[in-house]
């Protein structure tokens, strides 16, 4: 992240939990006066907004080209399956598959890949024995 970027989130973590501060301190503090009180009313507001606002910076800056820095300019081209193997983890047999997603820059025409793996529990079959005559 850039500066400006790392500046941007700072200040709307910051104002997300000013808002959150808000609705702790209570309505009559001496020093505050009125704007406390005022203030409280807008404590769901501000920090709902600063959790949607700190959300949408970084999903745009994770969905951004590596090359150029431009955010939601990500674009998925393909996606492989690459590799599959089964593996036996306490005598449960586990799966486990990797696959490479392809992406391309709608703004520069930058191409990336990036390698995805999953593991899951592997189904057991039970197959019927079978008796020889």
């Amino acid at each position: 992240m850039s500066r400006r970027e790392r500046w941007a989130v700072g200040l709307v973590a910051g104002a997300g939990a000013v808002g959150l501060l808000l609705g702790i301190l209570p309505a009559e503090v001496p020093a505050g006066g009125g704007i406390v009180a005022v203030a409280a009313h807008w404590k769901v507001p501000l920090a709902a907004f600063s959790i949607v606002l700190l959300l949408a910076i970084l999903h745009g800056h994770a969905t951004g080209c590596p090359a150029c820095g431009r955010w939601w300019s990500r674009e998925e081209v393909a996606r492989e399956f690459v590799d599959r193997e089964v593996s036996e983890e306490d005598g449960v047999p586990l799966g486990g598959s990797l696959a490479r997603t392809t992406y391309a820059c709608g703004n520069c025409g930058h191409r990336w890949a990036v390698a995805d793996s999953d593991e899951y529990p592997e189904p057991v079959r039970d197959r019927p024995k079978r008796h020889w005559r």
